[in-house]
């Protein structure tokens, strides 16, 4: 997602899953400072289900980038948890949508 940036723009991750919600911290992007990486941890509490044949059920959530009130959201994407059902390491790129 590019922003074009004129001043201090504040930006965060949001990830959300109906009322839980959990934030990374911010970053402040500049003329000079275009990118804002989280790299850290931010967790939500959730339990996967399965059905009759042992298959994870997909359970969405969302994860959002966001900006100081007057700027809102900056784009979104929707994630789907049961991806992330065992303990192993997996790396994920997501595009974000309605930039």
């Amino acid at each position: 997602m590019y922003v074009p940036v004129t001043e201090m723009t504040p930006v965060m991750a949001i990830w959300s899953r109906g009322q839980k919600k959990a934030n990374s911290k911010k970053k402040v992007l500049t003329e000079s400072v275009n990118t804002a990486v989280f790299n850290e941890k931010f967790q939500i509490n959730t339990t996967l289900e399965t059905d009759d044949n042992g298959n994870y059920k997909k359970k969405k959530s969302l994860i959002s980038v966001a900006s100081s009130k007057e700027k809102g959201i900056l784009g979104k994407v929707e994630l789907d948890l049961s991806q992330f059902k065992t303990n192993d390491f997996n790396e994920f790129k997501l595009f974000l949508e309605n930039c």
